[in-house]
């Protein structure tokens, strides 16, 4: 034990925590054991549901009512942020300190920080403002340094701006420069400012789709493609593929689509141009690429149909382009997802009249908004 270095641990000042934190996060914390401070061996007894009260009673004791609407800042000013978030040469670089998305670029011996992209829904926006003009005043002794002071009150306002926007809407954007130098960390495949395409069996919660195309867009939603049946199958929000099980030991083995399920399809979403709802009435031809994104092309009943897949904040959007249909095209859906398209409806169809070309789009709500 000579020489053992001890260290010193206390939980975090509860000095005007009404007012800094979300109450959606404090109810996290009291009452769903989430922590943002991992590294501490320090850890707070769980006290469940009988402190269910707790976290609406702190804000209302800040004199901010628990039922108010964090405003959204403006998503154009999150690329500028974003800059700052990354790797930068003698200017603000928030990922030096700062974990972000659970990745770790932290060098030894630097004080352990949060994971900056979890603010935007842990922390309020006038305390985040506070904070970065002044850390000093609010937490005396803290590592974090005062930003932007060589600025005029008006630039240094607007780069908080764009560092907030740039948080609180991180799952619509790419990874940070710098972040990461390599394309996979371990075995878990990283989609960083361009798309990336997996194909691999994979289980998905709607079952497992051998011949699985999986797309992960940059902004950490993802979603897996079914190239026998030719249909979309399953959208997910967070980390892309682990490829483990497919590269470990022998390898061959389903990789898993998980993360936060957005859209969960087992049956029908696509488009027939016959009579035939038979699968073996369909045959994949490929993809193209635009701007690194698959458009995915099959034959239906003889004709040839383009499908491009757009995911929006509150839906997905299939766009099917069909050329050269003998038949009227029929789009099938299922009864656990609704969807809005124009056409002829009967229940869970659309049948749109045969013609040389046509354009179907298919808007499915998203399960999160």
């Amino acid at each position: 034990e000579n020489g053992r270095i001890v260290r010193n641990e206390r939980p975090p000042r509860l000095t005007g925590v009404g007012e800094k934190l979300t109450t959606a996060w404090l109810n996290e914390v009291l009452v769903n054991r989430k922590r943002n401070h991992p590294w501490l061996n320090l850890r707070m007894p769980h006290f469940g549901a009988g402190v269910g009260d707790l976290p609406d009673l702190i804000t209302a004791g800040a004199g901010i009512s628990p039922n108010a609407a964090e405003p959204t800042p403006d998503r154009k000013l999150a690329d500028a942020g974003l800059v700052m978030v990354g790797e930068q040469r003698g200017q603000a670089s928030c990922i030096a300190c700062h974990n972000y998305r659970g990745i770790n670029r932290r060098k030894d011996g630097v004080v352990p920080a949060p994971d900056l992209s979890e603010a935007g829904r842990t922390v309020r926006r006038e305390f985040f403002v506070r904070w970065m003009l002044d850390p000093q005043r609010i937490a005396p002794g803290t590592s974090m340094p005062q930003m932007f002071q060589n600025l005029s009150a008006e630039e240094r306002q607007l780069k908080i701006d764009q560092l907030w926007s740039a948080i609180v809407h991180q799952d619509k954007l790419p990874l940070p420069k710098g972040l990461l130098d390599r394309k996979t960390e371990g075995t878990r495949i990283v989609v960083g400012d361009a798309p990336v395409i997996f194909r691999m069996a994979t289980k998905t919660p709607g079952g497992q789709v051998d011949r699985a195309i999986n797309v992960g867009i940059p902004g950490g939603v993802n979603y897996t493609f079914d190239a026998v049946t030719c249909q979309l199958r399953y959208v997910w929000k967070g980390d892309f593929i682990d490829a483990g099980p497919a590269w470990n030991g022998r390898g061959g083995n389903p990789v898993n689509a998980g993360g936060t399920g957005l859209l969960t399809i087992r049956n029908g979403h696509s488009v027939r141009a016959g009579e035939s709802l038979d699968d073996r009435a369909v045959r994949f031809l490929g993809y193209r690429l635009v701007q690194g994104l698959p458009v995915f092309r099959f034959q239906a009943d003889g004709a040839l149909v383009e499908l491009n897949v757009a995911v929006e904040d509150d839906a997905v959007v299939q766009t099917f382009e069909v050329s050269g249909a003998r038949h009227d095209l029929l789009y099938v859906g299922d009864e656990d997802n609704k969807f809005e398209a124009s056409g002829e409806r009967d229940g869970n169809r659309i049948r749109i009249p045969q013609a040389e070309k046509i354009t179907l789009e298919v808007k499915l709500p998203t399960e999160q908004k």
